[in-house]
């Protein structure tokens, strides 16, 4: 095996994604947990027994929710935020050699793994 980048180069692109699934594993590990989604602490307005809340609001429901136009306009920036991610990702396919067997219907995160386990398994000369 060969250092590259102070990573070991694998012996194949099976051991190379085992490794860059820890390494990405690793790095992404915070708190001894993995990007888990936190949930509020309940205020006690809410019971399990069916009995209504206080304030008479429902539970899970703001007290001020976001007006019609804030929210259409917020998923059209959000469609045209994809769109540009899918464009650079379709643009990055056709330019990579080692990315012309992959699918447009592969992950971004698995094309982007056979990307660098491609060029760190590259023999370099």
């Amino acid at each position: 095996m060969k250092v590259v980048d102070d990573y070991e180069t694998p012996l194949t692109i099976n051991d190379a994604i085992t490794q860059l699934d820890k390494d990405i594993s690793t790095k992404l590990k915070v708190n001894g947990h993995y990007g888990e989604k936190t949930r509020r602490k309940s205020d006690g307005n809410c019971s399990s027994t069916g009995s209504s809340p206080k304030h008479g609001r429902k539970c899970g429901r703001p007290a001020n929710p976001v007006p019609r136009h804030k929210r259409d306009s917020h998923i059209k920036a959000e469609y045209k935020r994809r769109d540009k991610i899918q464009k650079g990702f379709d643009t990055l396919r056709e330019l990579v050699p080692a990315l012309e067997d992959c699918s447009p219907k592969e992950s971004k995160s698995a094309m982007l793994c056979k990307m660098c386990c491609r060029m760190v398994c590259q023999p370099q000369g």
